[in-house]
């Protein structure tokens, strides 16, 4: 790699990923130039057996791109983009182009960030435990979202991480599975220096623990009874509210519980029913959640005595 870099140009920023899903990680890097007049670019370091680095790919003024680990489990790593705005809306600022080789930079799935100003855009590793590798985007001076992986890509965040402005989000990382439950945890920091003069010596770096998703659809059926609980959902996509309607093999108890795709509760309701059809109503403007995808799983239990 050495002849890119010679007097000539830096290497700003690396990023590591399998992007043509060979088994051998690939090298990305962003470099710039420093005694010549030319356009930074990118260049691609495809891995292999031998430690040759001689098979690369290079892409002029695209200085936008991150490669990060697969997250549509096609084996492949993806590239995250600028959104060009020729695809998706102006709002999703940040697009992605799946694997290949060489890139295509094809926009293939969209991330709404809201029309925020991004900073940096960092993978994760897996923290809800799907086998879709997931991503965090830093939102500038104070906020930092959680996008999962998945097939297809979800568009809407999966979590938001806020902060004071004096002590805005500056890094996160791959930490791994800090707990041993097998799912990976998340890491973020915050800013140790304020406009890089004054030091800011409270402020933390942060570790979430990763959570397991359910093992619910999101019309799950729950087959321990002699029969079955059939569940659908209309409208789905919805926007605010919709209504469930399920049907009960025989009368009891019946649980009716909303799960984020994280996998955290943020909605339970138990109630007596009679065998038969059933329909509730849930109102997600008053569950105080935001736009996404959830999971709703309908379970009962045999009225005893």
């Amino acid at each position: 790699m050495h002849p890119d870099f010679v007097s000539n140009y830096s290497a700003v920023f690396q990023q590591f990923a399998d992007i043509d899903g060979d088994g051998c990680t690939d090298i990305s890097m962003e470099c710039s130039p420093m005694n010549i007049s030319t356009s930074p670019f990118r260049k691609f370091y495809y891995g292999n057996p031998s430690f040759a680095f001689s098979d690369t790919f290079k892409i002029y003024d695209t200085t936008n791109i991150i490669a990060v680990n697969d997250m549509n489990g096609d084996g492949k790593g993806e590239l995250v983009l600028r959104n060009t705005e020729t695809i998706f809306p102006y709002w999703y600022i940040k697009t992605i182009s799946y694997g290949s080789k060489p890139p295509n930079l094809s926009e293939e799935a969209g991330l709404n960030t809201q029309n925020s100003a991004t900073s940096y855009t960092v993978p994760i590793g897996d923290v809800n435990k799907d086998g879709y590798n997931d991503l965090i985007i830093h939102i500038r001076y104070y906020l930092a979202r959680l996008f999962l992986g998945g097939n297809p890509i979800p568009t809407e965040k999966a979590d938001e991480y806020s902060f004071n402005p004096y002590n805005s989000p500056n890094f996160s990382g791959r930490i791994g599975d800090v707990t041993g439950d097998g799912v990976d945890d998340i890491c973020i920091g915050e800013e140790a220096e304020y406009q890089g003069e004054f030091p800011l010596i409270n402020n933390r770096v942060y570790i979430m623990k990763g959570v397991r998703k359910p093992t619910g659809v999101e019309e799950e059926f729950n087959t321990e009874q002699t029969g079955e609980i059939k569940i659908y959902t209309s409208p789905n996509p919805f926007t605010g509210s919709t209504s469930v309607k399920y049907t009960i093999p025989r009368e009891g108890e019946v649980n009716l519980t909303v799960y984020d795709i994280m996998g955290r509760e943020v909605y339970t309701n138990t109630t007596f029913k009679t065998k038969g059809d059933h329909r509730e109503e849930i109102n997600f403007n008053l569950l105080n959640v935001s736009s996404g995808t959830y999971m709703i799983r309908v379970s009962s239990e045999e009225q005893k005595g």
